[in-house]
C-alpha cells in the first residue's frame, strides 16, 4: 500500500461511519412510521412538564434562532472557507452546502410524510415552556434576553406554569387517542428536528477541524470540548422549551452526525498537499 492509499484510509473509515450513522436513521424512522415510540415518548412528554419554569426557559427560546437554515448557512459557508484557510481545497465549501442541503432533504421529506398526534391539552401546556411572556415584549428586551441579561429576562407567569403542572397530572388516554374527540387531538410536523441536525453537523465539524488542527493540548482539548457539547445543546435547547419532542432531537442528531462524518471524509480527501 503506497503512501496515498494510505491516507484514504482514515477517510474510508469516516465515510463508513458516516453509513452506519445515516442506516440507524433509517431505522429510527422506520420504528417511528410504525408507531413504536409514540406512547412512550407521550408520556416523557406529559412528565416533562413537570420541570420548573425559569428565566432559561426564554434565553433558549431567544438562541434557538442560531439554529435557523439562513443563519446555519452562513455558518457553514465561513466553516468551509476556515478550512481552506487550513489547507483544504475550495471545493469543499461546496461539499458542506451540498452535504447540509441533502440532509436538510430528508429533514424536509420527513416532516411532509410524519406527523406526531398528542392530546391538545398536553400541546398547550409544553407551549407554557416555550418562553409564552416574551410575547408582546419590545425587541430590545429580546435582544437583551439573547445576550443573558438576567434581569432583563421576563419571568415566568404563574398561571402558566400551575398550567403545565395540571396537564402533566391529567389522565390522558396516552395509548389510544381514538379515545378523544377530534377536537381534542393536534398533530405536529417536525420529524426530525432541523436545529438538532443543523447544529450536529456544524458542532462535530469544528470538534474535528479543532482536535486535527490546534497544537497547544489544553486549548485543542477545551475548544473542541465546547463545540462537542453545542453540538449536542442546540438539538437539546428545542427539547427543552417544548418545541421538539424526543424522537425529533434523537433522528436530527443522527442525520446531522452523518452528514458531518461525511463531511471530514471528504476533508480528509481533498487536503492540498503541502508545498516543499
Amino acid at each position: 500500500m503506497n503512501r496515498a492509499q494510505k491516507a484514504r484510509v482514515p477517510a474510508y473509515r469516516w465515510f463508513l461511519a458516516a453509513v452506519i450513522l445515516f442506516l440507524l436513521f433509517l431505522l429510527c424512522t422506520a420504528l417511528y412510521a410504525a408507531g413504536l415510540f409514540h406512547t412512550p415518548v407521550l408520556r416523557l412528554e406529559q412528565q416533562w412538564l413537570l420541570r420548573p419554569a425559569t428565566r432559561v426557559d426564554c434565553l433558549f427560546w431567544e438562541w434557538r434562532r442560531a439554529g435557523v437554515f439562513p443563519v446555519s448557512l452562513l455558518f457553514t459557508v465561513l466553516l468551509g472557507g476556515l478550512c481552506w484557510l487550513l489547507g483544504y481545497r475550495k471545493r469543499v465549501v461546496i461539499l458542506l452546502v451540498f452535504l447540509l442541503a441533502v440532509a436538510m432533504g430528508f429533514e424536509v421529506a420527513g416532516k411532509l410524510a410524519f406527523e406526531f398526534t398528542m392530546p391538545s391539552a398536553l400541546r398547550s401546556g409544553l407551549t407554557t415552556l416555550a418562553c409564552p411572556q416574551m410575547y408582546g415584549q419590545p425587541k430590545i428586551v429580546e435582544v437583551k434576553t439573547a445576550l443573558g441579561f438576567w434581569n432583563e429576562i421576563p419571568a415566568p407567569i404563574a398561571e402558566k406554569a400551575s398550567w403545565a403542572r395540571d396537564v402533566a397530572q391529567m389522565p390522558l388516554p396516552m395509548d389510544d387517542l381514538s379515545k378523544l374527540p377530534p377536537g381534542d387531538i393536534t398533530g405536529e410536523s417536525g420529524y426530525p428536528s432541523g436545529h438538532a441536525l443543523r447544529w450536529m453537523f456544524l458542532g462535530l465539524i469544528a470538534c474535528w477541524l479543532c482536535w486535527k488542527h490546534l497544537r497547544v493540548p489544553v486549548l485543542r482539548e477545551l475548544l473542541a470540548g465546547c463545540f462537542l457539547f453545542l453540538a449536542f445543546f442546540g438539538g437539546f435547547m428545542q427539547f427543552y422549551i417544548g418545541n421538539h419532542v424526543l424522537t425529533d432531537t434523537l433522528a436530527g442528531y443522527l442525520l446531522g452526525a452523518a452528514a458531518a462524518c461525511a463531511a471530514i471524509g471528504g476533508l480528509l480527501l481533498w487536503r492540498r498537499p503541502a508545498k516543499v
